[in-house]
């Protein structure tokens, strides 16, 4: 069994999208996400420079690039 592995991606929003849509996208790739092996949990958040940052949690750093396959199937 591996270390826990934290994954951060960063992104700016189109500037026509709102965060009300931006959360609401997000939740809908968490609801696949949850269907990953090895997912643990989410954050979403956005910085004072309005870029979103999302910090997922996954058991080791093997399952991390499994979800990419996973959500695109």
């Amino acid at each position: 069994m591996g270390n826990k592995c934290i994954e951060i991606v960063r992104w700016q929003g189109k500037k026509n999208i709102t965060d009300q849509q931006m959360t609401t996208a997000v939740n809908l790739i968490l609801d696949d996400l949850n269907n990953c092996p090895g997912f643990i949990s989410q954050l979403l958040c956005k910085n004072s420079q309005g870029q979103w940052v999302d910090i997922y949690h996954w058991e080791n750093e093997e399952y991390a690039p499994v979800s990419y396959t996973h959500l695109r199937a």
